[in-house]
């Protein structure tokens, strides 16, 4: 009579090496997975409009630190200033 565990050798065997080529399939799928988003990357980036998008970010940059001059800082008092000297200098002459 044969015993139901002198199978279990054969059948772990055969299981590790099925893990080894799950393993082994996974890691080349990964491989080639990294390879695929690389070379994707690196197109976008070649591709991408890199004067265009700085050009655009200066333009906004430029433009939010003249309205911020103008409105908070020392533009909006010079302007202030020279508007009130304007308005005392007529003022003085009708006077």
């Amino acid at each position: 009579m044969s015993n139901m565990f002198d199978e279990l050798p054969a059948v772990r065997f055969t299981i590790e090496g099925l893990k080894t080529k799950v393993l082994h399939a996974v890691s080349m799928l990964t491989d080639e997975m990294d390879f695929a988003i690389q070379a994707q990357v690196e197109k976008a980036i070649a591709e991408f409009n890199w004067e265009r998008e700085v050009r655009q970010l200066t333009v906004t940059c430029i433009r939010s630190q003249l309205e911020h001059y103008f409105k908070y800082g020392e533009g909006y008092t010079q302007i202030k200033s020279a508007i009130e000297s304007g308005f005392a200098d007529k003022s003085d002459k009708k006077g």
